[in-house]
């Protein structure tokens, strides 16, 4: 026996056993169609290398499509926390709506008592107040009797609460 010959079935036993399945029958065609012992190994150590990389590309396609359902799944979280984010905003502008409507009747109630009281009594009370209210109340009151409120409390006062009824009544 040759040494060459020798060391290509040594060679091929090797690779066999590494490489795990046997040649199919077109890389035995293709193994046999070359002369020599280093053009075999070689397109053998491609083979093997492109299965390698075949079996690294099929292990990060998987990868990537069980990222891609990850991403799905908390996109479809994503949605659900939003809509339960966008429902408690509309419950909570209903909510306020509510409170705003109820608090301008309130006011307006205020209004009225303050017309049916004494002047002189109901400015002494209207200064007393915060300012934003009071300025709310004259809105709602009737412009004689919050003419009369004014026009017994003190100058600057009256004057503060003035400057500010104007200002409401432009916003």
């Amino acid at each position: 026996m040759r040494p060459g010959f020798l060391l290509l079935s040594i060679t091929l036993a090797g690779i066999l056993l590494v490489g795990g399945a046997p040649p199919t029958g077109g890389e035995e065609a293709m193994l046999s169609g070359l002369d020599s012992l280093e053009q075999r190994r070689l397109l053998l150590s491609l083979q093997e290398e492109r299965e390698a990389l075949q079996r690294e590309f099929a292990a990060k396609e998987e990868k990537l499509a069980i990222r891609e359902l990850e991403l799905k799944t908390l996109e479809i979280e994503v949605d659900k926390k939003l809509a339960q984010l966008q429902q408690a905003r509309d419950d909570l502008s209903r909510l306020l709506e509510a409170k705003d409507e109820v608090e301008a009747q309130r006011i307006q109630g205020l209004g009225k008592m303050y017309e049916k009281m004494d002047p002189a009594q109901g400015a002494v009370l209207l200064a007393k107040l915060d300012r934003e209210l009071a300025v709310r109340i004259l809105a709602g009151m009737k412009a004689k009797a919050a003419g009369a409120l004014l026009e017994n409390m003190p100058p600057e006062e009256a004057r503060r609460l003035s400057t500010s009824y104007s200002t409401l009544v432009k916003d």
